[in-house]
């Protein structure tokens, strides 16, 4: 089961977050996403993320499967 706790209180989020720069953002934002997505989507019930991953309709930033 996804953890129950919310995402903001997650101190890897947190963290993240906090490092965001504006000269410096597009991957700290991915970072958040990432957290985001393994707080509710977790590894631990097979999900997977793929990023720049390409499918039939073309590529996309992310991609997330079970």
């Amino acid at each position: 089961m996804a953890n129950p706790t919310p995402y903001t209180a997650d101190p890897t989020f947190i963290k993240e977050y906090n490092s965001m720069v504006p000269t410096d953002y597009e991957g700290r934002v991915t970072g958040v996403w990432d957290v985001i997505m393994q707080h509710y989507f977790p590894k631990s019930e097979g999900y997977v993320h793929r990023f720049q991953d390409y499918n039939a309709g073309g590529f996309v930033d992310r991609f997330t499967y079970q």
